[in-house]
Order: C-alpha cells, then sequence, then structure tokens
C-alpha cells in the first residue's frame, strides 16, 4: 500500500542509512548535472507516459533538438534514463517520482503546455495526411518551443505515440501542475 501512494513512495524505500537512502543516491546523481540537465530531467518528472521521443523532450524543455539530445544522453550516463529505442527514453518510476519531487523550482506550467501542444499539432498534422478531406478545425498555433513535428507518415507517428498521449494511461503529474 505505501508502493502506492506516490506520495510516499520514494520517501519508504529509504533505510535510514544515507548511503543505502534511495533518494540520497538519486540526489547524488543530481545534484552532479550542469544547470541545463538538471532541468531537464526535473521537467521529465511531469510525464507519465511509458517514454519519451526526442522532439517531445525538446518540446517540453523548450530546447533546440541537439541541445535536448545532450542533455539526454547526459542523463543516460548517469544512469537517470534509459534508450530503450533510437532517440526514444524511458525513466524507472522512482526516478521519475524523484525528478518531480525536485520540479519545485522549474515552472512546469509551461514545459505541460509545451509538450501538450507538441502532442496536439503534431496529432493535428498526421490527420491532415491521413484525412485530407476532412473539415479543418481550427486548433489555434502552438506556444513557443512546442516544436511540432513534420510528418511524412502519420501512422508510423501515430502508432509510436499513442501510449505516450492515451488519457487512460498517461497523466502529466498534476501535483506540480494545472494545465486551463
Amino acid at each position: 500500500a505505501e508502493l502506492r501512494d506516490a506520495a510516499t513512495r520514494v520517501g519508504m524505500l529509504d533505510s535510514g542509512d544515507p548511503a543505502t537512502s534511495v533518494a540520497a543516491v538519486l540526489s547524488w546523481s543530481f545534484d552532479a548535472l550542469p544547470a541545463v540537465d538538471a532541468r531537464v530531467f526535473c521537467l521529465l518528472g511531469l510525464v507519465r507516459g511509458p517514454d519519451i521521443g526526442l522532439a517531445a523532450v525538446a518540446g517540453l524543455t523548450a530546447l533546440p533538438l541537439g541541445a535536448a539530445l545532450r542533455a539526454m544522453r547526459a542523463l543516460e550516463r548517469m544512469s537517470l534514463v534509459a534508450q530503450h529505442r533510437p532517440q526514444r527514453w524511458t525513466m524507472h518510476n522512482l526516478v521519475r517520482l524523484y525528478a518531480a519531487d525536485v520540479l519545485s523550482d522549474v515552472d512546469g506550467t509551461d514545459a505541460a503546455r509545451r509538450l501538450v501542444d507538441h502532442y496536439l499539432h503534431t496529432a493535428w498534422a498526421g490527420d491532415r495526411l491521413l484525412s485530407p478531406n476532412r473539415q479543418v478545425v481550427d486548433i489555434g498555433t502552438p506556444v513557443a518551443w512546442a516544436r511540432p513535428v513534420a510528418l511524412t507518415d502519420a501512422m508510423a507517428w501515430f502508432t509510436e505515440e499513442h501510449a505516450c498521449v492515451d488519457r487512460k494511461s498517461t497523466r502529466l503529474n498534476s501535483s506540480h501542475i494545472t494545465i486551463s
């Protein structure tokens, strides 16, 4: 039951010994990160999907693709994320909870808006490719740095991103942000 509660999960695994505390060990890795990589790490705590692609990371963090890739590689070297497929990373749930816990110094609302707009506007473009004759619905323009992807294969993108945008399985960490 304690492991199911996100508020106590990381702390519940604390043995009282700083050398073996999950939070302490994660803090050593986090404290060693340069500021940009630490910010990316914290923002990844917002994401609840099974993985995240490079364009979504760039949108979430408002970084150019190259800088987002460098940050993800740095996090991978610190074993805070794992690249399970080219330019797609996973994060262990306990690491994600730790990232969300240290997010307080970062503005998660803007990051969440960028991530939502990244997925929304890319999905809209994919729908236009798959159904070009469908009536166009105006969804406005994406917020700055949202980084929608120019698709050539909409079905491949929808297949790859489905679990990341499925509202039943994916939530942004609402303990830190609210999207209106």
